[in-house]
């Protein structure tokens, strides 16, 4: 089977999956739950915990699973500078240089890091309610598009 058939396919299903079952709101509320919960520092917890979250409280899975997806190993090193670089920012204390930190020895860095520690919790929180207050709005009016989109091409529109 050519990829592009393979690839339309899995879209095809996916939408399926997404519209057919579920409603915005389930659609948004698992997508703010799958990328607000990701953004935990710890490899696969925030994965789980969005999923879980989701299950839990029947929101849709597919949606979980897309917003927990946003952090990625590509996207994930800025998304938690960002959260570092937001705490820092928010206590008054400015982001350490990179010319400043390679010559740092290794009690050096870990000293360092845990000063970070209280900055970086702050970070992660307000990114984590940036994500809830624009990911939940933004999820829900893409999903009723979405499904508007595909009601209109079942018609032949």
């Amino acid at each position: 089977m050519p990829v592009k058939k393979l690839w339309r396919r899995a879209l095809d299903s996916a939408r399926r999956v997404l519209h057919e079952t579920s409603s915005p709101h389930q659609i948004a509320l698992g997508f703010t739950l799958g990328l607000s919960l990701s953004m935990i520092p710890v490899p696969f917890l925030g994965f789980a915990f969005g999923i879980g979250m989701a299950a839990w409280l029947k929101a849709n899975l597919v949606g979980a699973y897309i917003g927990s997806a946003v952090m990625n190993p590509l996207t994930g090193p800025f998304i938690f500078f960002a959260e570092l670089w937001m705490g820092l920012t928010l206590v008054g204390e400015p982001v350490p240089q990179f010319e400043v930190l390679r010559g740092y020895s290794a009690v050096q860095w870990l000293a360092m890091l845990k000063t970070m520690l209280a900055p970086f919790g702050l970070g992660i929180g307000v990114m984590m309610l940036g994500a809830v207050v624009f990911g939940y709005p933004l999820a829900y009016f893409a999903s009723v598009l979405a499904r508007r989109r595909r009601r209109l091409e079942l018609r032949g529109e």
